[in-house]
């Protein structure tokens, strides 16, 4: 005997906030005497680009088929059936449990997988992979975005009333930035800096790490550096000077007792997010890149 299962499917977002977009028009400005003309030049600024979340879901049909193993055989000698079991399971069509996630945004995110029984429903499931990393899409064709799938196994028994298509739970995904997990890379400094472990991305050789500023005018340290923490020889300060504004700065190796000019003084509102972005690919150019969000 066979008895049919569906899994029901929702979708659940939770997606960052975007990036605002910066610009300065401002310097040179000069007012005449007796006059309420006023002359000015246009420098341009900084224009950072939003973040644009566009992600894919795609889902196989979650229906599955559940098989008791129970079979019933004839006797003609006690003209009954003799009922035999063995182990039940489950099965579906191919690629019916898979769901794929693609990323189209200009950023890394992460899906998480959840599946959440329905009410009294008896069965459980379980992903291959509960939690999908994707690449950012940019420089991407948009037939190749980054993109992966996970596949959907139930356990567990269907109630043998279940003679028809019945929902026996639900498929969550969760979409939020890349999560990634801690390095062995640490930011650190005097003053205010206490940055704590740099986490990892889903590019090789790249760490990340955000701060919340809560108070004041200017985030500031006169000794700014990162190291790897579990070889503390392996030391970065900025190479020429102090972190005074968004961009992109290089890096040099310097000793663990070296006190030169590494700071860091960055005018930022309170309750603004600094992104530092420490990139080792090119071993002998290291870089940090530094944004407010």
């Amino acid at each position: 005997m066979k008895k049919l299962a569906a899994a029901a499917l929702t979708l659940t977002m939770a997606l960052a906030m975007s990036t605002p977009v910066h610009a300065t028009i401002i310097t040179d400005v000069t007012r005449l005497n007796d006059s309420t003309q006023i002359y000015a030049t246009y420098e341009e600024g900084v224009t950072t680009t939003d973040t644009v979340y566009n992600v894919d879901v795609e889902w196989g049909s979650l229906e599955y088929t559940y098989h008791p193993a129970a079979t019933e055989t004839w006797n003609p000698n006690t003209l009954k059936y003799e009922i035999s079991t063995g182990k039940p399971y489950w099965d579906c069509e191919k690629d019916a449990n898979k769901i794929k996630v693609v990323n189209n945004s200009n950023t890394e995110i992460t899906a998480k997988l959840t599946y959440v029984a329905g009410n009294n429903s008896g069965v459980s499931g379980s992903f291959d992979k509960a939690q999908i990393g994707l690449k950012s899409a940019e420089g991407t064709a948009r037939e190749d975005s980054p993109n992966d799938a996970a596949y959907l196994s139930l356990s567990g028994a269907l109630t043998e009333t279940a003679t028809e298509l019945t929902t026996v739970g639900n498929v969550n995904v969760t979409i939020s930035d890349f999560i990634g997990e801690n390095s062995n890379y640490k930011w650190d400094g005097n003053g205010g800096i206490s940055w704590g472990i740099l986490q990892t991305t889903m590019v090789d050789k790249v760490y990340t790490v955000q701060k919340t500023y809560d108070s004041g005018s200017t985030y500031s340290s006169s000794l700014f550096y990162i190291y790897n923490k579990d070889d503390r020889s392996e030391r970065y300060g900025i190479k020429d000077g102090t972190i005074t504004k968004d961009g992109v700065y290089a890096l040099k190796k310097i000793a663990s007792d070296s006190y030169g000019n590494y700071g860091f003084s960055l005018p930022l509102k309170a309750s603004k997010t600094i992104r530092l972005t420490f990139d080792l690919r090119d071993e002998n150019n290291p870089t940090l890149t530094v944004k407010t969000l």
